[in-house]
C-alpha cells in the first residue's frame, strides 16, 4: 500500500516498463492501424499539454511528450528519462558566482566572461539545475532573446547567429530570435543524464510557449560530433560557421519557426515514427501530409500589404487567389482557415474599432460582396460623396492590413487546429 500511495503522489500509478512494452507490442501486432491512431491522439494531447500547462508544469509535460517517441533510436540514445534527481529553477543573483565558477571549470574563463556578460543583461534568461536532495547547482542554461544587432557585439556566438539570420530570412519589426546558450553540466554527470534532459526539454518548452514573434532558434553545442546525429534528426539544420568562444569551437543548429512552426514539426515527427511500425497503413495516423510538411512563406511588411491588396481584388477568383503568397503564410495555412475566411473575419472585426463601422461598410461593399461594382456605384449606394467614400475605403484597407499583420506576427486565439502554435 505504501508503494501505491507513493506512486499516486508522484503523478498516479503506472505499469512497469516491461508490462507497458508488452501491452504496446500486442496492440501493435493485433491492430497496427488502431495503434497508429491511438499513438497520434496521445501525441497531440500531450503536445497540447506542453502548450497550455502552467510554467511549473511545462517541463513534466515536455518529458511526457518526448517519452512517446522513446522508440525512436535517437530519442532512446540521447535522453536518460531519469527524473527526480534534479530540478530546474529560476536563477537568483546569489547563484551568479556559482554559475560563473561552473562555467570556468567546464568551458574555460572566456566562456565564463561571456556568461557574466549575459547575466548582467538578461538574468531572466538563465535557469539552474539543482539537486533535489541538497539544492546544489549542477548545471545551467540560458535562453537568450535578441531583437537587435547591438546586443550581439560582445559574444561571437550571438554574432554568428545574427549574421545567419540576416543572410537568410531577416527579422521583421517586432520579431526576435533565441539562442540556446551555455548548456553547462557538471562533470560529475555523464553526457546522458537528468541534467542534459532538462537542458533539452527546456528548449522545447520555450518554443512551445513562445508567441509568433519568435523566429529563429539557435542551439549551441561544444561536442558537435556527439550531438549532430540527434539534433539533425530532430530537425534543426547545422550552420557551416563554427564560432570560437576563446579556445572552444561551438557548433550551431538553426530552425526558422516561421517556415515550419512547432505543431507542423510535431506532426511530421509523429508520422515519421509511425512509418516505422510494420503493417500500419499510411492513412492510419489521420494526419494530413500537406499540413505536416507545410513550409510557410515569410513576407516583409511591404510584401505582406501588397499581397493583402491583391487578395481583396481576387477573393472571388480562386484561380488567381491560389497564387497569392498569403495562402502559404502562417496567416492562413498556419491556422486551418482559407484565405477568404481569414480576410472576412478580420474585416468584420474592424467594426469594433473607433470609427470602424465606416471602414467596414466601405471595404465590404467594395471588395467582399458579390461582383465587382465600380467605386462610383458603391459610393452612390452608400449615399456618400465620392471623396468621403474613398477616404473610408483607404482607411479600411490600411486597418485591415494592420489587423492581418498582427495575426501573422503574434497570432490570435486558437482556431481549432489541434497543434496550433
Amino acid at each position: 500500500m505504501n508503494q501505491i500511495s507513493s506512486a499516486i503522489q508522484k503523478g498516479g500509478p503506472y505499469p512497469h516498463d516491461l508490462v507497458r512494452r508488452a501491452l504496446e507490442a500486442d496492440l501493435r501486432w493485433r491492430d497496427p492501424d488502431g495503434y497508429a491512431e491511438l499513438h497520434g491522439r496521445v501525441s497531440r494531447h500531450l503536445f497540447d499539454q506542453v502548450r497550455l500547462s502552467s510554467e511549473s508544469g511545462t517541463l513534466p509535460a515536455v518529458g511526457a511528450f518526448m517519452y512517446v517517441y522513446r522508440d525512436d533510436q535517437h530519442m532512446a540514445d540521447y535522453n536518460s528519462w531519469q527524473q527526480g534527481e534534479v530540478r530546474l529553477t529560476a536563477c537568483a543573483p546569489a547563484d551568479h558566482p556559482q554559475l560563473l565558477e561552473l562555467a570556468t571549470f567546464v568551458e574555460g574563463p572566456q566562456s565564463a566572461t561571456l556568461a557574466r556578460h549575459w547575466l548582467e543583461r538578461q538574468p531572466q534568461a538563465f535557469r539552474v539545475c539543482r539537486t533535489t536532495r541538497d539544492g546544489r547547482i549542477v548545471g545551467f542554461s540560458a535562453w537568450l532573446r535578441l531583437s537587435g544587432h547591438a546586443e550581439t557585439a560582445t559574444d561571437p556566438v550571438a554574432e554568428a547567429a545574427w549574421r545567419h539570420t540576416r543572410a537568410t530570412t531577416a527579422l521583421r519589426n517586432g520579431e526576435h530570435l533565441a539562442i540556446v546558450r551555455f548548456s553547462v553540466t557538471s562533470p560529475e554527470y555523464p553526457k546522458m543524464s537528468p541534467v542534459e534532459d532538462l537542458h533539452q526539454w527546456r528548449s522545447l518548452a520555450e518554443v512551445a510557449r513562445a508567441d509568433k514573434s519568435l523566429t529563429w532558434t539557435y542551439i549551441v553545442v561544444r561536442a558537435a560530433d556527439f550531438w549532430t546525429p540527434y539534433l539533425t534528426n530532430l530537425g534543426p539544420q547545422p550552420l557551416t560557421e563554427r564560432p570560437h568562444a576563446g579556445p572552444t569551437t561551438c557548433a550551431m543548429f538553426a530552425t526558422d519557426w516561421r517556415v515550419k512552426p512547432l505543431w507542423a514539426w510535431a506532426e511530421q515527427k509523429n508520422r515519421l515514427l509511425l512509418a516505422l511500425i510494420s503493417g500500419a497503413s499510411s492513412a492510419a495516423p489521420e494526419v494530413e501530409e500537406a499540413a505536416a510538411g507545410e513550409v510557410f512563406a515569410v513576407l516583409s511588411r511591404p510584401e505582406f500589404d501588397h499581397a493583402v491588396r491583391d487578395a481583396l481584388r481576387t477573393l472571388d477568383q480562386p484561380g488567381e487567389l491560389v497564387r497569392n503568397p498569403l495562402c502559404h503564410s502562417r496567416l492562413a495555412a498556419g491556422c486551418g482557415l482559407s484565405l477568404p475566411e481569414v480576410v472576412r473575419r478580420a474585416a468584420e472585426d474592424l467594426r469594433h474599432l473607433r470609427g470602424g463601422e465606416r471602414f467596414h461598410r466601405a471595404l465590404t461593399a467594395t471588395c467582399l460582396g458579390r461582383g465587382r461594382p465600380t467605386q462610383q456605384a458603391v459610393a452612390a449606394r452608400l449615399g456618400l460623396p465620392f471623396s468621403t467614400y474613398r477616404r473610408h475605403l483607404t482607411q479600411g484597407i490600411i486597418q485591415l492590413c494592420d489587423a492581418l499583420w498582427r495575426q501573422e506576427m503574434y497570432g490570435t486565439d486558437p482556431t481549432g487546429h489541434p497543434w496550433s502554435h
